[in-house]
């Protein structure tokens, strides 16, 4: 009788230990996609950050070059006939 109940314990403990790997494994597979749903999103705003950047500075040169066309132009230009 003792070896049946110490048998039973065993395969109670057994099967706690296979449940808890598999809540460890879900768990780190959880972990795992997030930090990659993670890293994709950031890699995705660094993209629009730089691409917003970029929108600026080309702005930011169409601003000057148009200000320096206007400064060449002849005063005459700008009379009402």
């Amino acid at each position: 009788m003792a070896l049946s109940t110490a048998a039973e314990t065993s395969a109670i403990f057994d099967g706690l230990n296979a449940v808890a790997q598999a809540g460890m494994t879900m768990a780190v597979s959880l972990g795992v996609w997030v930090a990659y749903r993670q890293l994709h999103i950031w890699k995705e705003q660094d993209i629009v950050k730089k691409k917003a950047d970029i929108a600026e500075e080309l702005l930011a040169a169409s601003m000057e070059i148009s200000d320096k066309l206007r400064g060449l132009r002849t005063p005459f230009d700008d009379i009402p006939e």
